[in-house]
C-alpha cells in the first residue's frame, strides 16, 4: 500500500495503524504528489491512501494521474472534508473508496481490505447532494455522474453513451472542474496547484 499526505504525523499514524495488520503492508509513503506518482509507478501498489489536500496538487488531480499508469491501484480518498460533494468528485476522478480523517482505525481497515479485494466503498451520498450536483452539469455529463456513481466502468459508459474513451476522460476533466469548483465548506475545492 501506499500512503500519501503532506503531513508526517498521519503517514506515521496510518502506517502504525497498519503495522498490526499482517495481511496489509506499506511499501511506500510519499508526503507530494509528484512523489505519490513516482512511487507508485515504481512499487505498483494494490491500494494507495491519498490525502486530499497536499501542497504540490489535490488527491483528486493525484487520482487521475494515478489510475492512467499501466498498473493503477484502487485509490483510497482519505480527507477531513469528506462529504457527498467530495465523494462525487472523487468517483469522477476515479477513487474507489472516500473515507473521513475521523473515521475509527477499524473502518478505515476495513475499507483498505474491501480495495484489496478489487472491490469499491463508495459511501453513499444523499439524494438532494446528487440532485444539487446534476443540476450544475450538463445533460450528457448528468449521465456520465450517474453511471459512474452506479459503478459502471468508464469503458462501459463510453460503449452505452456511443462515445471514444478519449471524449469521455475530456467530460469527466470538465465534470471535475465544476465538482472542484463548489464551496461548501469555506473553502475552495480547486487544486492547490499544478505538477507535471
Amino acid at each position: 500500500m501506499l500512503v500519501v499526505d503532506d503531513h508526517a504525523a498521519v503517514r506515521v499514524g496510518l502506517g502504525g495503524l497498519l503495522e498490526d495488520h499482517s495481511d496489509l503492508e506499506v511499501v511506500a509513503t510519499a508526503a507530494s504528489a509528484r512523489e505519490a506518482l513516482a512511487d507508485a509507478a515504481k512499487v505498483a501498489p494494490d491500494v494507495a491512501v491519498v490525502d486530499y489536500h497536499l501542497d504540490d496538487s489535490d488527491g483528486l488531480t493525484l487520482c487521475r494521474a494515478i489510475k492512467r499508469l499501466p498498473r493503477p491501484p484502487r485509490v483510497l480518498v482519505y480527507s477531513a472534508y469528506a462529504d457527498g460533494t467530495l465523494t462525487a468528485a472523487a468517483v469522477v476522478a476515479g477513487a474507489d473508496a472516500v473515507v473521513s480523517k475521523g473515521t475509527l482505525g477499524d473502518e478505515v481497515v476495513r475499507t483498505i481490505r474491501v480495495l484489496a479485494h478489487g472491490r469499491r466503498a463508495i459511501p453513499p451520498i444523499p439524494r438532494a447532494v446528487q440532485r444539487s450536483l446534476r443540476a450544475r452539469l450538463e445533460p450528457t455529463d448528468q449521465a456520465i455522474l450517474g453511471m459512474l456513481l452506479q459503478g459502471i466502468s468508464p469503458s462501459e459508459i463510453a460503449d452505452v453513451l456511443s462515445i471514444s474513451p478519449s471524449r469521455l476522460e475530456s467530460r469527466r476533466a470538465a465534470m471535475l472542474q465544476t465538482l472542484m469548483a463548489i464551496d461548501p465548506h469555506g473553502s475552495s475545492l480547486e487544486p492547490a496547484g499544478s505538477w507535471g
